[in-house]
């Protein structure tokens, strides 16, 4: 696939249109645009959109899906994910003898300096061929430019749920007062998380099980978050 055949349309910080080619395109523009569609609302529509608050990008991001909701709550956890984008360019070029037109659902930049474009797709839809030829051919454009793209079917429940519960304490806020290094301290060598929590509430810390939770979030602690969390869960901080 030739690069400079492809055209990329986005939005830029200010709205204004920007019609470029996908070997010309700045990615980290686009990820700073907004959404190049709007999502109608009406009576009897099927899909649940909205606006979710992202910690990694202080501002809301909108979702077309609770599936996409979900994938916003696990993006937004991800630590090497500096940027997240929504809706963020049409892209449009030849496939064989046919022209498609495809908006991904998701950018992302990291901190690697990779750029990773992301769709959303319940694995049904992926049995139907004019999806799973379309998707190829966003995923041939991608990689042809030196971007990585994913199709995102969906997470683990558990995972899902307990980044649910840890991201209570991602509000700047709480994190504004979190005191990274004593906690650190308190969970040397690892220990239960009611444990831990039991000694920073004998410290008199304010709020020990948001501490707790925002070190999670901020990945100072880690944890097997593939067992739901709870009294028992093992923290320990993440560079022992």
């Amino acid at each position: 696939m030739r690069t400079s055949d492809v055209e990329v349309r986005y939005r830029s910080g200010s709205h204004d249109d920007v019609v470029t080619t996908l070997d010309a395109v700045d990615a980290r523009q686009v990820a700073a645009g907004v959404p190049v569609r709007d999502f109608p609302v009406y009576v009897g529509r099927k899909n649940y959109s909205g606006h979710f608050w992202s910690a990694t990008m202080g501002k809301h991001v909108v979702y077309e899906s609770l599936l996409e909701q979900s994938w916003l709550w696990l993006a937004d956890f991800a630590h090497e994910i500096t940027s997240i984008a929504a809706q963020p360019m049409q892209v449009r070029g030849a496939d064989g003898s046919r022209t498609r037109t495809r908006i991904p659902d998701f950018m992302c930049l990291t901190s690697t300096g990779s750029v990773r474009v992301v769709d959303v797709k319940p694995a049904v839809m992926l049995r139907k061929d004019a999806v799973a030829e379309s998707l190829a051919w966003m995923a041939a454009a991608c990689r042809s430019r030196g971007w990585e793209y994913d199709v995102w079917t969906g997470p683990d429940p558990v995972v899902l749920r307990n980044v649910r519960w840890i991201a209570a304490a991602r509000a700047p806020h709480v994190m504004a007062r979190l005191d990274v290094a004593s906690l650190l301290a308190a969970a040397s060598g690892g220990r239960t998380f009611a444990d831990l929590e039991a000694r920073l509430a004998s410290s008199n810390r304010r709020s020990p099980r948001l501490e707790l939770l925002g070190a999670l979030w901020l990945g100072a602690l880690t944890t097997d978050l593939t067992s739901p969390l709870g009294p028992d869960s093992w923290l320990e901080p993440t560079h022992a």
